[in-house]
């Protein structure tokens, strides 16, 4: 299995395959990322936990936020940088795909 590219959808995150993706250095895309607030509580309430969720999603770039409540809950909660986190699509088009034009032009 040799992807181009990894595109998530919603709230499906499988660890072993995004942290092999990651180490493939393919790039992973999360569109309509969400977490529930359970969900959210959950992983934030052990430092462990939290500190394993910030990983895998520091693997994800970009990370399209279904809303701005989820933007700011990625940010504060869990310590996503705001530069990874896209809230217009149009972006997702220009800046994030740029960073892999080789990937686009062929």
């Amino acid at each position: 299995w040799r992807p181009d590219a990894l595109l998530l959808v919603e709230s499906e995150l499988w660890p072993s395959l995004i942290a092999e993706t990651h180490a493939a250095a393919v790039p992973i895309a999360l569109v309509n990322g969400r977490l529930s607030d359970r969900a959210v509580a959950r992983w934030t309430s052990f430092a462990p936990a939290r500190r394993s969720l910030a990983w895998l999603l520091s693997c994800l770039d970009p990370i399209l936020a279904q809303t701005p409540q989820m933007e700011q809950q990625l940010r504060q909660d869990i310590g996503i940088p705001a530069d990874q986190i896209v809230r217009d699509w149009r972006l997702l088009i220009g800046d994030h795909l740029r960073k892999n034009e080789a990937l686009i032009s062929e």
